[in-house]
């Protein structure tokens, strides 16, 4: 599977900001959604994704939101539902250049990607390019419109 040609400029869209209003805030934003091809164990790919090592470079706290269930027969009812809290390293020369903030949720089925504030989005393309290679993906990105 291959990524839109207009990524970067579209999860750019999507970046959630906040913004004063008056006496308090708004948030613009929003997160965006990629399909796995094939059911994936969410937490090994938390295991597998956060960390700084090539392709990922990405580190993160995760957190387990919600247990699987199955049914009496054993089949899967609902996925676990795992979250990342993370900072994606941007690497230049061998060194750290730049972090970005990146917030994920994943079950079995969907990654959901949260971009925040000046996130590079050139590099989160980055990473769901190595999610592609290693998962195969199908992003879907609402039209703000």
């Amino acid at each position: 599977m291959s990524l839109p040609d207009d990524l970067a400029a579209r999860i750019d869209d999507t970046r959630i900001t906040y913004e004063k209003r008056g006496p308090g805030m708004t948030i613009n934003g929003s997160a965006f959604v990629c399909e796995f091809d094939d059911p994936v164990d969410p937490e090994a790919f938390c295991e597998t994704a956060a960390t700084a090592d090539d392709p990922w470079r990405l580190f993160g706290v995760k957190q387990k939101l919600r247990e699987k269930t199955v049914d009496d027969g054993g089949a899967v009812v609902q996925s676990a539902y795992w979250k990342l809290l993370t900072t994606l390293f941007h690497i230049e020369d061998g060194a750290v250049a730049d972090a970005s903030k990146l917030d994920l949720e994943v079950t079995a089925s969907w990654l959901r990607v949260y971009v925040k504030g000046d996130c590079d989005e050139h590099r989160v393309v980055e990473f769901l390019e190595a999610v592609d290679a290693e998962y195969g993906i199908e992003v879907n990105i609402q039209d703000g419109d």
